[in-house]
C-alpha cells in the first residue's frame, strides 16, 4: 500500500487481472500475503480459469494485509497483468 495511488490505509484493491496462458488449460488465484514472506498459502478458489490460449480477464477484489502485499498462484505457465482500478478506503 501507499503506491500506485493506493493509501497506505487501504482495506482492500479491485483489481482487474488478466491471464495470458502460454499452454491450454489452467488457472489463476489472486490472495493476500498474510503472513508476509510471500508463503501464504493459496486458497481452493480460482480468481479466473483458462481453456485457450486466448487473454482471460476477471475483477477481483483482494483484502491487503498489513504490508499491503498479494500473492498469485498459476497453474500452468501465463503471463499476468494486473490493473489496479480502485481501492476501499479503511473506513
Amino acid at each position: 500500500t501507499g503506491s500506485g495511488g493506493v493509501p497506505e490505509n487501504a482495506r482492500a484493491v479491485l483489481m482487474n487481472v488478466t491471464g495470458v496462458p502460454v499452454s491450454a488449460l489452467g488457472y489463476l488465484t489472486v490472495y493476500p500475503d498474510t503472513d508476509g514472506d510471500g508463503h501464504t498459502a493459496a486458497p481452493h478458489a480460482s480468481t479466473l480459469n483458462y481453456a485457450t490460449t486466448s487473454p482471460v480477464a476477471n475483477m477481483v477484489i483482494v483484502e491487503l494485509p498489513a504490508d499491503g502485499q498479494i500473492n498469485y498462484l498459476t497453474s500452468n505457465q501465463a503471463r499476468v497483468v494486473f490493473d489496479v482500478i480502485g481501492y476501499i478506503p479503511a473506513s
